[in-house]
Order: C-alpha cells, then sequence, then structure tokens
C-alpha cells in the first residue's frame, strides 16, 4: 500500500520455518534489514537501492497499540543539545531539567524519545529519572558526562527510573486514566 509519503510493506511467512538459515518470529525484538529503490519495481526486477537502506529493531508480533492522541492535550519536550560524541565504545550522558510548573494534577499520558534523525544508530537506551526538588538551578539547561569525577552532586540525587526505552521499544500512550503524576 503507498500514498504520496508513506509505503506499507506486508509480508507473509511461516513464524518457525525449521530452516536452520531462517531465524524464527516471536513475540521478542527482532533487528530488520530493508533496502528500497525511488522507483516502482518494474518488468525487469527490483533496481539497486543505494544509500536507501537500513535497519529497525521492531516487534513483529503484537506490536503495542499506538492511538492518536488530541493535538489539544499539553506537552514538553526534554531535550538534550549539543551532546560530544567522544571517540570511544560507550559515553552515557546525564542533564538535568526542570518540567514545567502545573496548577493542578496533571498526569503523564505518553513519553516518547526524540532522536535526532540520522543519530539513531548512536542511541541505545534513554532513562528518566525522578529527582530531589532540592538543587540549585545552575545544574539545570546543560549535560555532562554521567559517572563522571566532576559531575555535579545534584546528579546523585536522581535514583527513581520513571521512564525507560531502549532500542526496538515502541512507545505507546499509557492508559489515560492511570497516567503517572507522581512526579508533577
Amino acid at each position: 500500500m503507498e500514498n504520496s509519503t508513506h509505503t506499507v510493506i506486508e509480508f507473509t511467512r511461516e513464524l518457525h520455518t525449521c530452516d536452520i538459515n531462517d531465524k524464527s518470529i516471536t513475540e521478542s525484538t527482532v533487528r530488520v534489514i530493508w533496502a528500497y529503490h525511488h522507483e516502482d519495481v518494474g518488468e525487469a526486477g527490483p533496481k539497486y537501492h543505494d544509500s536507501n537502506r537500513g535497519t529497525k529493531s521492531l516487534r513483529l508480533l503484537n506490536p503495542e497499540k499506538t492511538n492518536v492522541l488530541s493535538t489539544a492535550i499539553p506537552y514538553f519536550d526534554l531535550v538534550n543539545q549539543d551532546v560530544p560524541i567522544p571517540n570511544k565504545g560507550t559515553t552515557y550522558w546525564c542533564q538535568m531539567f526542570k518540567i514545567p510548573v502545573f496548577q493542578e494534577k496533571h498526569h503523564v499520558i505518553k513519553v516518547e524519545p526524540l532522536i535526532q534523525r540520522g543519530h539513531e544508530s548512536l542511541v541505545h537506551h534513554i532513562l528518566l529519572y525522578q529527582c530531589s526538588s532540592s538543587f540549585n538551578d545552575s545544574v539545570l539547561d546543560y549535560g555532562h558526562e554521567c559517572y563522571h569525577p566532576n559531575m555535579p552532586d545534584a546528579f546523585l540525587t536522581c535514583e527513581t527510573v520513571i521512564f525507560a526505552w531502549a532500542i526496538g521499544g515502541e512507545v505507546g500512550p499509557m492508559i489515560t486514566e492511570m497516567g503517572h503524576y507522581s512526579w508533577l
């Protein structure tokens, strides 16, 4: 199926083929390799994809249901800016944010990662922690390499994980009646 902005590809195959060269499709996350050419397949068959290729971790069975949320629902973004990418295997980046103050109780009904296009392969996981409210605002709005000896002590007050995402995780809305609210 195709429209002016999207192409949906459907495939059919046995979940367990009993072929030693095939990987079984389970409810776990699987790595899918994709490629396409900008022109439709002609009688001569598919054309070479050039740079239109990539990989994606997906759950092919029982994916999360995605509900479209109203655009009238208030939201805010927590975005790391100008994170250096050092020439080493793994970097853990920490940054503190002050969330908006609301006059009445609000529930978080959806959390999703915002990853800059082209940087998807650099981000393995994201953890959002609840921190103590008794820290100096001077630690806000800049990031720091986590676990570094010069990391401000305020970062050590962040002990409770309230959101976690990792490669292959597709985030859907939380149950509206039971969204998380204790940290707002």
